[in-house]
């Protein structure tokens, strides 16, 4: 049999916000701009809250400025990093949590 009558049922659709997931690595996640002249914004990911710390190493391995060194949440996380002081040259950012290292090259011309 054929239907001669077509039924359509319509309903409302309404999303909700995502909410901020955490994430799942520990890791740098950008530098920007990069290379910079003066300062750049360094953005780091915690999967879970712990004591880190943010260096920023010369080439030569010597520690240059110490950004932080705190108790960080779990997230998302920015920082400025200003380098008024500091020659031109690469540079590495190194992120430190028990257990966990990453570090990123920055480049800075002055």
């Amino acid at each position: 049999d054929v239907a001669d009558t077509v039924y359509i049922q319509a309903w409302q659709v309404s999303a909700d916000p995502i909410p901020d997931l955490l994430p799942t690595d520990f890791t740098i996640t950008g530098t920007y701009p990069n290379p910079f002249n003066a300062s750049t914004t360094i953005e780091y990911a915690l999967p879970t809250p712990a004591h880190v710390t943010l260096d920023v190493i010369d080439i030569t391995g010597r520690n240059v400025r110490t950004l932080l060194d705190s108790e960080q949440p779990a997230g998302q996380h920015r920082l400025t990093f200003d380098a008024n002081g500091l020659p031109s040259g690469l540079y590495f950012v190194r992120l430190t949590a028990p257990g966990r290292t990453d570090a990123r090259k920055i480049v800075l011309l002055k």
